[in-house]
């Protein structure tokens, strides 16, 4: 496809093409079974089954690739990007310190929800743990005394409807759970590469290791070795 796209959505099995760029405001979002190619990203969601090659940049955008993300000659500033095995590029981050996030062997979009549905499943169990307290309580004393009060028949009617509904989610988040999977890549392949400048408050993660950028390197050359991410400069 030539020229530009803006606030569309393009969904492909194949490779997709895009000779000048997208920008969309959050609001265009590109998806291919195979290879991405764009002269650039702003503003954008791309997502790519095999790699994602931008001539330009990537600017505040969200984009994955179960293969390499490759921006050899342009920079990456802001945004969150994924890459199954690989991340080049000229630049990433700028002089102005903009958060910018990239990660190896991980897709940090479906990581995002794992962790939100992790979150609210423990906040389920302790309200789970709390209504079978009441309703414990309840069922002792009605073995003691026969009997409950109005008030406290009504109080068992609503936690046996809580405690329903909320095992019902739970289970529902279980399933979703286990059906999620944020791995893209295998962790010993992973790598990042900055052939210009790696600018502070840049996030890099390998899997679940994290680092963040304080000071700019240059010529950079990042792999996961031992559990450590390591950082090496090429001067």
């Amino acid at each position: 496809m030539k020229g530009l796209v803006e606030g569309a959505k393009l969904d492909a099995g194949g490779t997709i093409t895009i000779t000048e760029g997208i920008a969309g405001q959050g609001k265009s979002e590109i998806t291919a079974g195979m290879d991405v190619r764009l002269g650039y990203i702003n503003q954008s969601m791309v997502e790519a089954g095999g790699n994602l090659f931008v001539e330009k940049s990537i600017l505040h955008s969200e984009v994955i690739a179960k293969g390499d993300i490759y921006c050899q000659q342009g920079h990456i500033i802001g945004g969150v990007l994924s890459a199954g095995r690989a991340i080049e590029a000229k630049d990433a981050g700028n002089r102005m310190s903009t958060i910018t996030e990239l990660y190896l062997g991980v897709n940090k979009k479906v990581k995002a929800r794992e962790e939100t549905l992790q979150d609210e499943h423990t906040i389920l169990e302790d309200n789970i743990k709390k209504l079978r307290l009441i309703g414990n309580h309840l069922d002792n004393k009605k073995h003691k005394t026969g009997e409950l009060t109005p008030k406290e028949r009504v109080t068992m009617l609503r936690q046996k409807n809580s405690l329903h509904n909320y095992e019902l989610r739970r289970q529902v988040l279980l399933e979703e759970l286990s059906e999620l999977k944020s791995d893209i890549g295998e962790l010993k392949d992973t790598r990042l590469s900055i052939n210009g400048t790696l600018y502070s408050n840049v996030e890099i993660g390998f899997g679940m290791y994290h680092r963040k950028i304080f000071r700019p390197i240059t010529n950079v050359y990042a792999t996961l070795t031992k559990g450590e991410i390591v950082i090496r400069s090429l001067g």
